[in-house]
Formats: structure tokens, C-alpha cells, sequence
């Protein structure tokens, strides 16, 4: 393209992205240069193809802890929030929960030589309708198992988070996921009665589907098949570390809430019951 005698490319950049249901091309513009250029490029990209092979492996529901800079998109402006959390990686339960949360969308990805470039049409990039193609969802996505090394080294370098430290949807980097470090013998550790140790374990997991049960009938839609504990004793006893020893044991986030987020009106003595 030329513009005031000067000859300039305009480079629309593609990379591959998860919406929680399908992998596909993400658009977006940025300034780039050919990677063949990059003084470590070799480095950089066993870099990338590694990141991008983690990026796939976690498609689907997955808990993670996450440890340095996340971000939120909140009317076009991204807000940086420092994480170290425990978080939820789930792309589609994201989505759900956040239907107005702007992202790039997702097309079919296209042939690509060695160095992941994609073979563009330049004539149907001129179309008058490329802004609402490119809102558009096209295809049926691709096979998480059949990406190319070409397609892992331009994959995404975020993925759709829910921190349960911080109660926030977050979009975190994937190299700063990790494995979660769980301490199962913490309930060990657990100062009450082994009968009701017992009595807890086994309400937990046939809560959880670990132990054989008959089914339960929910006889009105959304209204059964709820499990709650009341744990109750003077402060220092041990309530809230009972939680988290469980918690640890199964290996599964822990979700607290204060009585202050219970309580909108505090001083209402009935909010807690409703």
C-alpha cells in the first residue's frame, strides 16, 4: 500500500485460540517482523511450539495456580491484576458466565507453510463485509490432537481464568500456570474424631460420585441434590481448617465466602436465611 510516496505493509496476524468448544484463528493486529530475524530465533521458537503444546493441553476444565500478571477487558481497556491464586481454567464456563466479555473470534485455520504463515486472499480481505465476517464463528473448529507444530507456534498466549482467591474471570498467561501443589496429608493433620472424620469423608465422596449410590430424584427442576455441613464450635477449634483439609484431600479448589458477601444489608439478621 502506498500513502504520501511511502510503501508500507499492512499485516493482518493470525494465531490459534480455544472459546471452550472448539480451536480456531483469533485476528488481531500487531507489529511484527519475520521470526527467521529474532537473534535467538531457534530458542524462541522451541519456546513457543512448548507454550503452544501446553496451551492445548489445557482445552477443556482444569485447575491450575497462577502466580504473576493477569489482565480483564472492561470497555475495550485492559486492567493488569497481580495473581497468586489458585484458578480455574475454563474457557467455555468463562463465556457463560461473562456473555458479553469481548474476544477475538475464531475462524477455521487455513493452509500454512513450515514457518506457521498462512496463505492469505488479499482480494477477499478488500471485501466490504470483512468486519462482519470476521465476527463470525465459521466451521466446526479443528482437532486438538491434529495441530501442527505450525499451529502450536502461533497459538495463544492467554487462556480464560477464574481466580478463587481473588472471585474474578481473568485471562492469565499460560506460561504462568502451574500445577497445584495440594497437601492431601494436611487432613491427617486434622485435630477431631476419626468417626467423624469418617462421617465426612464418606458424605464427601458419595457428594462427589466416588462411592456407589442410588440415584437421587430431583423432584423439582434445580431445587435438589444439594449437600451443606454446619460446622460449629468457638473460634480456633478447627472449623475453617476442616474445610480446607478436605479440601486439600480430594484435591479440589477451595470457594469461600464471608458472611460480609452473604450479607448485603448488614443489618438485616435475616439475609443469612434467605
Amino acid at each position: 500500500m502506498t500513502q504520501n510516496d511511502e510503501t508500507w505493509l499492512n499485516l493482518e496476524c493470525r494465531f490459534l485460540d480455544y472459546n471452550g468448544f472448539k480451536f480456531g484463528e483469533a485476528g488481531i493486529f500487531l507489529r511484527a517482523f519475520p521470526l527467521c530475524h529474532h537473534p535467538s530465533h531457534e530458542q524462541v521458537r522451541k519456546d513457543l511450539v512448548e507454550r503452544g503444546q501446553k496451551f492445548r493441553n489445557l482445552a477443556g476444565s482444569h485447575v491450575r495456580h497462577c502466580e504473576g500478571s493477569a489482565f480483564f477487558m472492561n470497555k475495550g481497556k485492559a486492567f493488569k491484576v497481580n495473581i497468586n491464586s489458585r484458578v480455574g481454567v475454563d474457557a467455555a464456563f468463562f463465556h457463560e458466565m461473562q456473555p458479553n466479555y469481548s474476544r477475538p473470534s475464531l475462524r477455521d485455520i487455513g493452509v500454512k507453510d513450515k514457518d506457521g504463515i498462512s496463505v492469505i486472499d488479499i482480494g477477499a480481505m478488500l471485501m466490504e463485509d470483512r468486519e462482519r465476517e470476521k465476527e463470525k464463528m465459521r466451521g466446526d473448529g479443528v482437532d486438538a490432537q491434529k495441530l501442527s507444530e505450525a499451529d502450536l507456534l502461533v497459538s495463544c498466549p492467554i487462556l480464560c481464568c477464574f481466580s478463587f482467591k481473588d472471585k474474578m474471570f481473568l485471562e492469565c498467561a499460560v506460561s504462568a500456570l502451574r500445577d497445584v501443589d495440594w497437601s492431601p496429608e494436611s487432613f491427617d493433620c486434622l485435630k477431631i474424631p476419626s468417626e467423624t472424620k469418617t462421617i465426612l469423608l464418606s458424605l464427601a465422596k458419595t457428594r462427589l460420585g466416588m462411592i456407589p449410590t442410588v440415584p437421587f430424584d430431583d423432584v423439582i427442576d434445580g431445587k435438589g441434590q444439594g449437600f451443606n455441613i454446619l460446622l460449629n464450635g468457638p473460634p480456633g477449634v478447627g472449623k475453617t481448617f476442616t474445610v480446607e483439609a478436605t479440601s486439600e484431600y480430594f484435591k479440589l479448589p477451595l470457594y469461600s465466602i464471608s458472611v460480609g458477601e452473604l450479607v448485603v444489608n448488614h443489618g438485616d439478621s435475616n439475609a443469612l436465611e434467605q
